[in-house]
């Protein structure tokens, strides 16, 4: 289970004169001797004499020394950014290959610390001619003259102490962008001229006094498009975060000084932008007025090109949805990339996937009609799918159920034959998995029967749902695991989870829950939690589980539930416990925020504090009263009545809940008396999700449980 192999999220599709071909990553760990992660790509031939069946894959491993690559629109060229060693000296190669041959070298160390290849700002684009490409990147760091050395006496750097080559400004601040970002502080625009080899920074665009770049995208008409963050003071951390106002920006020629940049979009958040293939649309996802909240409910819009509006509003905004109805747009800044979401072949039809509910599905939404369908085969049917890349005609999704492992799927649409309808052009689409079957089930029998035994049972409330999930490979009542998303503004999903599976093989039942604030329901019930964590969605959980025990007492041992969350679930979890001192038998936090007045000053988003308790925007530093309501929220103001065990799992550098927050719970709890234990995990940061941790936080969960059992099931 820790080690299967799975589809990671990204993908390709190119052809050649004979044949269509999916390339996809896929990622797996070692875990004799070594806890280490591996990736590599399978490349899946399609489309054999004429029909739509995949083909024998090939397999090629990642090298670890590859930063970014990207694969040109025709296939033809192929850029590679590689950090590697040369006679004992680390520097950043660039290569430029063309029909499969390497053509191009450049030494680009001088010139870029470190290229930029993540959902927050990007990859490699190129120019619909392919003479061009845009990526963004960390300058290098200036090289500042030793000013004690006698040697150096005259060449002490620039004489103004405002120039930020000045020897003074050697150790000035660099503020970053904060969680798994703290090495990017100041992105900016390069261009690769693929006919030359030069690599130059940008002359617009760049070292902006309102704005960071990111995302760039040639026009057809020589210019280039770009997503910005607005600059802010403080700089916040920007990963899993919305609220960072963003707009979209042009630049008319790339190499025109005289034509200013252009910023094209007013809302306060604009981003994700994506061209029609003919380069008429431009459709992007957006929120029209500020909000505090770090995730919500967003907008798909699209505007004329090259008018550059009005925009038009496709998809809305739904604010408090009929059960089973769309509920809006959500997700995070992963899956609204280009990469994943964007214009099909017609020109006519965008695609993208959202949370609905407990579920994630991809849709289809018509630019022309604005109708809005979901990609579905009840053949295919699951309860999580996920987008892994697109091409005219075919996408290809990952999908994945309770008791399921994640699998990837090719869908092929025929245009002709659905003639602008979009409800034909799904039913009459062919499906055809590249993974025919699971690697992971055939490998173990105890595990295939539980999985092919499991059941899924929805538990609501006023204000909440959850999903029960048990094998009838196991008799009898059982203990319960109550798994509590983080955010508080994201969703547990029925997708797979090796650890579900795991609890489930070891006899456990685990009931996954959403509460309010949780993503998928509507944009008011995002908002409904604001200024109310520590209250309702305390009250949320604990109803649940009581809801989940009266509904199915032949299956959940009411004297043998658990309770588990990381993050934002980690403050419920510690808050459940002190609240419900007698409700659960043991406990596991990752990364908790147990103390919100704490986090107010040290946390990267300091923000998140303001919005989640007290419901208004951030000033700094706090009043008085507003750090009695942090404390009064806080799970450490009812640490003196948690007898419940709590195992509580901490990485060193963690930038958004500081591990400052877990260890002062464990002392409190330590120094009253009560049983309590930390992992400390000194190379991860707030996801916990180094191979090596990962396999300590399941097993170490896994005994957490098992110690507290009054009959241990195994150990």
């Amino acid at each position: 289970l820790i080690r299967y192999v799975h589809p990671a999220g990204k993908g390709r599709i190119f052809n050649t004169p004979s044949a269509t071909y999916i390339s996809l990553d896929f990622s797996t760990k070692i875990i004799e001797n070594l806890a280490i992660k591996r990736s590599y790509t399978k490349i899946y031939p399609m489309e054999k004499g004429g029909k739509f069946q995949v083909g024998d894959p090939v397999a090629i491993e990642n090298p670890s020394d590859l930063k970014a690559s990207s694969a040109s629109p025709s296939s033809r060229q192929t850029i590679k950014i590689r950090k590697t060693n040369v006679n004992n000296k680390e520097i950043l190669l660039l290569e430029l290959w063309r029909d499969g041959d390497l053509s191009q070298t450049k030494d680009i160390t001088k010139l870029i610390k470190m290229v930029y290849n993540d959902e927050m700002f990007g990859s490699i684009s190129w120019s619909p001619d392919e003479s061009m490409a845009a990526f963004i990147a960390e300058p290098a760091d200036p090289v500042y003259p030793d000013i004690w050395k006698e040697e150096e006496k005259d060449s002490k750097g620039p004489a103004d102490p405002k120039e930020p080559h000045h020897p003074l400004n050697k150790f000035v601040l660099k503020e970053d962008f904060g969680e798994q970002m703290e090495d990017k502080s100041n992105p900016q625009i390069f261009f690769v001229n693929t006919l030359t080899g030069l690599v130059e920074a940008s002359k617009l665009g760049n070292n902006s006094e309102s704005y960071f770049p990111a995302f760039p995208l040639f026009t057809n008409d020589g210019g280039l498009l770009f997503q910005a963050y607005r600059k802010t003071i403080p700089r916040y951390g920007l990963i899993y975060c919305f609220n960072r106002p963003c707009n979209l920006y042009y630049i008319p020629k790339i190499n025109d000084e005289t034509r200013p940049v252009e910023q094209i979009t007013t809302e306060f958040l604009a981003f994700s932008a994506t061209f029609s293939p003919d380069f008429s649309k431009l459709a992007y996802f957006a929120v029209e007025k500020e909000f505090i909240e770090h995730c919500r409910c967003v907008e798909l819009r699209c505007m004329d090109w090259p008018k550059k509006g009005p925009s038009q509003i496709i998809v809305p905004t739904i604010v408090s949805p009929k059960e089973k109805e769309f509920p809006g747009i959500y997700g995070f800044h992963d899956k609204f990339s280009p990469a994943f979401c964007g214009f099909l072949g017609d020109g006519t039809h965008f695609l993208f996937e959202s949370y609905a509910y407990s579920f994630q599905k991809v849709y289809l939404a018509n630019i022309v009609t604005k109708a809005l369908y979901e990609v579905y085969n009840e053949k295919f049917a699951a309860d999580e799918q996920s987008l892994l890349t697109y091409k005219n005609n075919i996408v290809v999704i990952r999908q994945s159920s309770v008791n399921t492992p994640p699998s990837s799927v090719a869908i092929k649409f025929d245009f002709d034959a659905a003639k602008g309808d979009t409800d034909l052009l799904i039913k009459s689409s062919q499906w055809v998995k590249l993974e025919e079957k699971s690697k992971l089930l055939s490998s173990d029998a105890l595990l295939s029967s539980v999985l092919q035994n499991t059941v899924k049972q929805r538990i609501t409330i006023p204000n909440g749902e959850g999903y029960l999930i048990y094998s009838n490979a196991t008799s009898g009542k059982r203990g319960m695991i109550t798994l509590i998303h983080g955010g508080p503004h994201s969703a547990y999903i029925n997708g797979f989870l090796s650890s579900v599976s795991l609890y489930l093989a070891a006899g456990y039942a685990v009931f996954g829950v959403n509460y309010r604030g949780s993503l998928g329901y509507g944009q008011a019930y995002v908002e409904s939690l604001l200024g109310h964590i520590g209250e309702y969605d305390v009250s949320d959980c604990a109803e649940l589980v009581q809801e989940a025990c009266a509904k199915f007492p032949d299956i959940i041992d009411p004297n043998k539930l658990f309770v588990s969350g990381g993050s934002h679930g980690g403050f419920l979890t510690t808050w459940l416990i002190g609240k419900y001192p007698t409700m659960f038998k043991a406990a596991i936090a990752r990364n908790p925020v147990t103390n919100v007045d704490v986090m107010a000053s040290i946390s990267d988003i300091p923000e998140w504090t303001f919005a989640e308790v007290l419901s208004k925007k951030y000033t700094y530093p706090p009043l008085e009263e507003d750090a009695k309501k942090f404390y009064a929220s806080s799970p450490i103001s009812h640490v003196d009545k948690v007898v419940t065990p709590l195992l509580l799992m901490l990485g060193s550098k963690d930038k958004r809940v500081p591990l400052s927050n877990g260890i002062q719970f464990y002392n409190a709890l330590k120094s009253r008396g009560k049983k309590a234990k930390v992992l400390f995990f000194p190379n991860d940061s707030h996801p916990l999700d180094s191979a090596e941790t990962e396999v300590q936080c399941v097993l170490n969960g896994l005994q957490q449980l098992g110690e507290n059992m009054p009959q241990p099931p195994f150990l």
